[in-house]
């Protein structure tokens, strides 16, 4: 065994010289260009980016955000007609209400109430708040006339354009389901 030792050579350190500076390269992107996650064109439809706002405690007036936070917001078909001038600001209000009413929301900003002071009066269960939203929608459902519901469920409750309701495959029958919606809303302002 010590005949073995011998034989076996010291580690001796094997020295390197510096390496020059290359520049960094990426890989190619491994998704094809229609690949866009969700930057494609049905994710992107109906988005819009908006500053951030917050509401100054003191006179709970919006500000814009110091730090530039922006975020996006899919406007509702409602907000998308009203811009365009088919709509009046009276209705595309008594929308967005009816819709928070179908949905079963408070008709106000539910962080509003954190400074508020409870005194008794008003019962302040979200169960409670959800059924009452819920019958001002049943009691302005009933206002609305019959041959208008369908418009309105359509554009209103489950938030989609008018030419896609069945039967409206051209501009003239668009029309005539413009002006049912804008009857049925014009009834609730």
């Amino acid at each position: 065994m010590t005949a073995a030792r011998k034989k076996r050579k010291p580690n001796r350190r094997k020295s390197y010289k510096a390496q020059p500076i290359r520049e960094v390269t990426l890989a190619p992107a491994p998704w094809a260009e229609w690949d866009r996650g969700s930057r494609a064109a049905a994710n992107t439809e109906r988005l819009v980016e908006e500053d951030a706002v917050e509401f100054d405690h003191a006179t709970g007036k919006p500000r814009k955000n110091v730090n530039g936070v922006r975020r996006m917001r899919r406007q509702p078909w409602v907000e998308i007609y009203f811009k365009q001038g088919k709509l009046t600001k009276q209705q595309a209000a008594v929308a967005e209400i009816l819709f928070a009413s179908y949905a079963g929301h408070a008709a106000r900003d539910p962080l509003a109430a954190i400074g508020e002071i409870v005194d008794g009066t008003k019962c302040d269960d979200p169960n409670v708040n959800g059924v009452d939203a819920r019958r001002q929608f049943f009691a302005m459902w009933r206002q609305i006339p019959q041959r208008c519901r369908p418009v309105i469920e359509h554009v209103v409750l489950n938030d989609r354009p008018l030419r896609g309701m069945a039967g409206c495959a051209d501009g003239s029958r668009e029309l005539v389901y413009m002006k049912r919606l804008i009857d049925g809303l014009e009834i609730l302002c």
